[in-house]
């Protein structure tokens, strides 16, 4: 398979070029931020199997016993059974800080915990 090929403004961005006319107006970092990001869809395959691998026991375990749980609160919920805090759960998802809060009130709503249960406690006694 082959990869696919970057567009015009991709190719601007990754000879350089893009970078250049940004650092005029301030936005550089965008400019690295979004070449960092442009990965090939094979690499995100990768990830996803990997991902799988590693937390798929967890993962099928826990929406076996809380299948009303989202794809997004499982994924956010093996974050969190690793003791990764919102801030690195946002950064790692590109997610904002409160949506990761959003979403851990939905799987302590989901799960029927009350406000003094530990989440991580309870995640990690899931597997």
């Amino acid at each position: 398979m082959t990869s696919p090929q970057p567009s015009p403004a991709e190719r601007e961005l990754l000879s350089g070029r893009g970078t250049q006319r940004a650092e005029g107006s301030g936005s550089v970092s965008v400019w690295i931020e979004l070449e960092r990001n442009i990965v090939p869809l094979e690499s995100k395959r990768e990830l996803e199997k990997q991902w799988t691998e590693v937390h798929g026991a967890f993962i099928d375990h826990l929406k076996m016993t809380y299948p009303l749980l989202s794809a997004m609160e499982l994924k956010i919920a093996a974050l969190l059974k690793m003791k990764l805090s919102t801030s690195n759960i946002s950064a790692i998802l590109f997610l904002s800080k409160r949506t990761v809060e959003f979403h851990r009130l939905n799987i302590r709503k989901k799960m029927g915990l009350s406000p003094t249960d530990n989440l991580h406690v309870l995640l990690n006694k899931q597997w």
